[in-house]
């Protein structure tokens, strides 16, 4: 396992993420200032408002495991179960290298 690919993938990711988040956060702002919205884009509006606030939510509980993962690498105790302390198969790591728990502890 590279750590330093890893990484660089978690900070690649991390910066698309935060791109995203800045997009949803503009077009959610567009919406807010426009003052003369029609009855009939009110509820068309509402539901697209609740579609980014949906997806910026999940993006930043992505975000949010990055920066953990990315914290456990500086720290030098990635791969480690916080739960446990015993090591997270490479296996998982490659499927998700947010995870932070071994096989034995996620159940």
């Amino acid at each position: 396992m590279d750590i330093e690919e890893i990484k660089n993938n978690l900070l690649k990711t991390k910066e698309e993420i935060e791109i995203l988040l800045n997009e949803i956060e503009e077009s959610t702002n567009v919406i807010k200032e426009n003052p003369e919205i029609e009855q009939s884009d009110l509820a068309e509006q509402l539901e697209e408002k609740q579609d980014f606030f949906a997806k910026k939510t999940l993006l930043q509980e992505r975000l949010e495991k990055i920066n953990s993962a990315l914290e456990r690498i500086e720290k030098g105790i990635y791969g480690i179960c916080i739960k446990c302390g015993g090591k997270i198969e490479e296996q998982r790591l490659k499927i998700d290298p947010t995870i932070e728990l071994c096989r034995k502890c996620s159940t």
